[in-house]
């Protein structure tokens, strides 16, 4: 039993932490024997049978869609063609099922926390080589483990993250395979490729009109919050400060025959102090003309019910 970490232990924690990060988010490739090894050296720890047949793709999604077609019972021809085959062309199922993941190098945000006590307690931690198999798979980007086959997807090829540690591009895939299988995102923010690439094809009513609010947050950014208002054509109805002296706003758009977009304008406490500009935007009914009433609305509540006595 460990009682307490010694002084220099402790100092090592920023190390391993900057380890676990620069593991997980490794891009480098790895040769497909050392695939197979790891693949193997998994199962023999958890205990079971390598399976005769492994089958390394490019992406983890190529493997989820892979794991379905097997489901059809193809000759080996067939899966060959599956497997080599780009993202586009892969076959599509109506009825696809998920199949868990060992998710590769990205297990590595909970595996450096034991690698730091095997490498500082070696003596007291003998049991943690039983996770042999899971560190060799991170040398993968994810692994579905079945009894009579193995489906390994190959690490990404790029992953871009913003200042935060969160998924972002604003000129490409955030996550990137070799087969053309990527994630598009904003901050964190899970977006198409339309919304990164082709922000400019964009009405500011598309814009405005986006249900998910978190998406609309990132494509307002994205596109321009000034340069959205001035196309826009929005005009502000009211304007007042909230509890903490930070400015809200109500923005209205005419967009013709359809109903008028009433915009609250808001600081998001999340991005730290106000620095000038208002970071989030929620739609409100167009009845709507007072910003304390707008704010009140969007917690169901009325401007007499909405009175926190502290506001964050």
């Amino acid at each position: 039993m460990i009682d307490k970490l010694t002084d220099e232990q402790i100092a090592k924690f920023d190390y391993y932490v900057k380890e676990g990060i620069r593991k997980g988010l490794s891009t480098e490739p790895v040769e497909d024997l050392e695939i197979y090894e790891a693949v193997k050296l998994l199962y023999e720890k958890g205990g079971l049978i390598v399976p005769e047949k492994i089958y390394i793709v490019d992406s983890p999604h190529k493997a989820q869609l892979l794991a379905n077609f097997l489901k059809t019972d193809p000759s080996e021809e067939e899966i060959q063609k599956v497997k080599d085959d780009s993202f586009a062309n892969i076959p599509k199922f109506e009825k696809s099922e998920y199949f868990s993941m060992v998710w590769g190098s990205f297990e590595y945000s909970w595996l450096i926390f034991y690698e730091f006590f095997r490498n500082e307690f070696p003596e007291k931690f003998k049991m943690i080589d039983d996770l042999d198999g899971l560190f060799a798979c991170t040398k993968t980007g994810g692994v579905i483990p079945f009894d009579v086959c193995a489906i390994i997807s190959r690490k990404p090829i790029a992953i871009n993250l913003d200042a935060d540690g969160k998924l972002h591009c604003g000129f490409g895939p955030a996550l990137e395979y070799t087969d053309g299988y990527s994630v598009w995102a904003l901050h964190g923010v899970r977006v198409n490729r339309r919304t990164v690439m082709e922000i400019e094809s964009f009405s500011p009513q598309e814009i405005l009109t986006e249900s998910n609010i978190e998406i609309r947050r990132a494509m307002i950014d994205h596109y321009g919050q000034d340069k959205l208002i001035k196309q826009s054509g929005a005009k502000t109805i009211h304007r007042d400060l909230d509890k903490l002296g930070n400015p809200m706003e109500i923005l209205n758009v005419d967009i013709g025959e359809l109903e008028p977009i009433n915009m609250l304008f808001v600081h998001d406490p999340a991005k730290g102090a106000y620095k000038g500009k208002l970071e989030t935007g929620i739609r409100v009914p167009p009845s709507i003309k007072d910003v304390h009433e707008a704010k009140a609305w969007t917690f169901g509540k009325t401007t007499e019910e909405f009175n926190p006595d502290i506001e964050v």
